[in-house]
């Protein structure tokens, strides 16, 4: 599997970490899969990391993502946040594009090049109670 997810609750935070080639379908089963995971509450921030990953996608395929997340908004929940972590130019414009058509909704996204400053990012706007 291209993406592996794990659920940290004592963090309020889902890391996604992508290997190799990725599509579009691989990024929406891994969202859909971690809302699953007995440990997700909604709001969790969440962290993608593609450093290792190559993505492959159409603008009609990135925006059936966006939809995608917009639809879960209720499972999902709102107003987190969701850092990607890239360093490939390709990987990067992508990420500013679904930042781009993301905008209108109730999360925050930040793309960064390092995975320690995206981990501080959101461990700073968690909500957990824990």
């Amino acid at each position: 599997m291209p993406v592996v997810t794990r659920v940290h609750p004592e963090e309020n935070i889902i890391v996604h970490r992508a290997t190799g080639q990725l599509e579009i379908d691989d990024i929406t089963r891994a969202f859909d899969n971690a809302m699953a995971d007995p440990d997700f509450r909604p709001g969790m921030n969440s962290l993608w990391d593609l450093r290792n990953a190559a993505v492959h996608s159409s603008p009609d395929k990135l925006q059936e993502l966006v939809t995608h997340v917009a639809l879960s908004r209720d499972r999902r929940g709102t107003r987190y946040r969701l850092a990607i972590v890239a360093q490939d130019s390709v990987l990067l414009m992508l990420a500013d594009i679904f930042k781009a058509l993301t905008g209108p909704l109730s999360f925050e996204v930040r793309i960064f090049r390092d995975d320690d400053e995206a981990w501080n990012w959101l461990r700073q706007g968690s909500t957990s109670a824990a």
